[in-house]
């Protein structure tokens, strides 16, 4: 299941991030940390911080099927994440087509 339909979306832009990491939970920068622990929640980043009430909720919810990586002992939660990207370190903006440029179109101009 994807989140959205590709063919009505465009892509607007791309923010390349390099080597930034940032828990996707609390925002926290791990870019120059070398604290261990931490998961990958579907697409999202969760730090070694807020692993353990992330995993609260996760078993409440009956949700672990989401958990999608570990990271492991060894590695560092920005090593761990890093790799996950696989290389890609951008966020992607993509709009619905047709949305951006009729709403450009109604404006008015004086």
């Amino acid at each position: 299941m994807t989140l959205f339909d590709k063919d009505k979306m465009k892509l607007e832009s791309v923010i390349d991030v390099g080597e930034t990491v940032l828990c996707d939970i609390c925002n926290a920068d791990y870019s120059y940390s070398e604290r261990k622990g931490g998961f990958l929640f579907n697409s999202k980043s969760v730090c070694p911080r807020c692993e353990p009430r992330m995993r609260e909720n996760i078993a409440k919810h009956k949700e672990e099927r989401f958990i999608k990586a570990e990271c492991p002992k060894e590695m560092s939660f920005r090593e761990f994440v890093l790799k996950c990207r696989k290389g890609d370190n951008t966020i992607k903006i993509y709009v619905e087509k047709g949305k951006n440029e009729s709403s450009k179109s109604n404006q008015k101009s004086y």
